[in-house]
């Protein structure tokens, strides 16, 4: 297996490199894409969102956890992942993607299958 490979070049590419632990997983390109989407289909949201997980962030560095605010900013993430939805490989690719990451992880568990 090469160090980094692309088993799947769309609708958005993922890289599959090796180390000694398995393999990383790169789905950068989707993670780029759902953003733009959502910046220009839910502004507002993904404003909110910025600011709750602050907030958030920030009474818990504190010391103050406030339960409500970690819901709010965990209701709307999942509100908004749901929106965009899953990373969707086809055919011959996910057999493909499949192969590298499963070779990665016999790799790292020394060859065993």
């Amino acid at each position: 297996m090469p160090e980094t490979n692309m088993p799947v070049t769309g609708p958005h590419r993922v890289y599959v490199r090796a180390i000694p632990a398995g393999v990383e997983i790169d789905v950068s390109a989707y993670v780029e894409d759902a953003l733009r989407y959502l910046a220009a289909e839910r502004p507002e949201d993904l404003a909110e969102l910025i600011e709750v997980t602050a907030s958030a962030a920030h009474q818990t560095s504190s010391g103050h956890a406030d339960a409500s605010a970690v819901h709010e900013r965990d209701a709307l993430a999942q509100d908004l992942s749901e929106l965009v939805g899953p990373l969707t490989v086809y055919g011959a690719q996910a057999a493909q993607l499949a192969e590298w990451i499963g070779a990665g992880a016999r790799s790292a568990m020394g060859g065993a299958a």
